[in-house]
């Protein structure tokens, strides 16, 4: 961890004042810190992409390169519920930009007003935040805790929406994406997890 890397200025500006403003709003910050809103997820994001499985004794070097001090234990206290909150938020500012890729150019797929495909994954948590982020099987040790994390790709537009957080036991039929209807026209790809005939009727109403 020797370099900040370069960053673009969208998520300057995301690390940057929405972070101040989302740390306030959250309660992460309640007074003046230096491992305040910008400086936390800066840490936190360049530190695991540096070294996925950075520890604490490494988050913190990777914090002293953008001029902040502070030890293993000062940054293990300030992991606490106001922190997840506001990562939350970073989330949900980080996603509200356009998120895209090149489109997928094949014929076949262009007769549809828009192809989605739709899946999710699902990612273990520490067994203490199972209140929070309840597993798939809580009789199961290692499974207490997890989080679903839902996405919809759009191949004939490369546009993304999500992710959307959701319990791990959570069934895919409840994914909140599957409020949001598709345009008339389109084709939907995803497994049988996500099949539902209430979907399908509030599908077609809306289509007419």
């Amino acid at each position: 961890m020797d370099t900040i890397p370069q960053v673009s200025e969208a998520l300057q500006e995301i690390m940057g004042e929405v972070a101040d403003t989302a740390a306030r709003h959250t309660g992460f910050v309640q007074r003046q810190s230096k491992m305040g809103g910008s400086a936390f997820p800066r840490t936190l994001t360049f530190g695991w992409m540096d070294k996925p499985d950075a520890m604490l004794e490494q988050l913190a070097q990777m914090a002293s390169l953008s001029g902040v001090g502070i030890s293993a234990q000062g940054l293990d206290q300030r992991f606490t519920p106001e922190a997840a909150d506001f990562m939350r938020e970073m989330l949900a500012a980080g996603v509200a930009q356009v998120i895209a890729v090149d489109p997928v150019a094949i014929p076949l797929l262009q007769r549809f007003n828009g192809v989605f495909v739709q899946d999710s994954t699902i990612i273990p948590l520490p067994a203490v935040l199972a209140d929070e982020w309840t597993g798939c099987g809580n009789r199961v040790p290692g499974h207490e805790a997890a989080l679903k994390v839902q996405v919809r790709l759009d191949m004939s537009k490369g546009a993304l929406e999500g992710p959307v957080l959701q319990d791990g036991r959570a069934h895919d039929r409840t994914s909140p994406l599957q409020a949001v209807p598709l345009r008339p026209g389109a084709l939907q790809l995803a497994n049988l997890g996500y099949f539902s005939l209430d979907k399908l009727a509030v599908q077609k109403s809306w289509a007419h």
